[in-house]
């Protein structure tokens, strides 16, 4: 906790200070980007021999990206001190696809495929707009002669049915 509550009479206070200064975080450098960052710098400090990492997958476009760097920084220093790191398989924290430098042919051809989806996708978009513009005719047309089977209705019910002459309102 950020500090000790007599509330909470087990809670102990994180040691922030000691943390920071044991890591270099000052103005220019801040390794601490979210809570997990905090939890392995602790785990770091306490000498932990084993650190697991389940549920941190920083993946989410808009709320982990400047987030996972922390992370990424103290995995890489506890593996560096010799502290054994377990990321879930499924986990794309610190994966790459490619070797940088000798598996961008792979990429390339990623790429290719990605391009090549997006030219179908426009295609697809394309019939897509063309379907609902020729749905939305449709309905407007269903509308116009649902508006004018009305009308017809309403003429029916004003004429008199004896076959003399239509019924005027004033009449009524």
């Amino acid at each position: 906790m950020q500090r000790h509550y007599d509330c909470i009479p087990n809670s102990i206070p994180y040691p922030k200070d000691e943390i920071t200064e044991q890591f270099y975080c000052n103005a220019s450098w801040n390794p601490f980007t979210n809570s997990v960052s905090w939890m392995l710098a602790l785990a770091i400090r306490q000498s932990y021999e084993e650190i697991y990492l389940y549920g941190v997958e920083m993946e989410h476009e808009t709320e982990y990206v400047y987030q996972a760097r922390g992370v990424v920084y103290f995995i890489g220093l506890a593996m560096g001190m010799g502290i054994k790191v377990v990321v879930p398989s499924t986990c794309q924290l610190m994966k790459a696809k490619y070797l940088y430098g000798y598996e961008t042919g792979r990429l390339d051809e990623d790429i290719e495929k990605i391009n090549k989806r997006q030219g179908e996708l426009a295609v697809q978009r394309a019939n897509a707009e063309r379907q609902l513009n020729e749905a939305q005719s449709f309905y407007h047309q269903t509308q116009g002669a649902c508006r004018e089977n009305d009308l017809l209705i309403r003429r029916i019910m004003l004429y008199d049915y004896s076959g003399r002459e239509e019924i005027k309102k004033d009449q009524k």
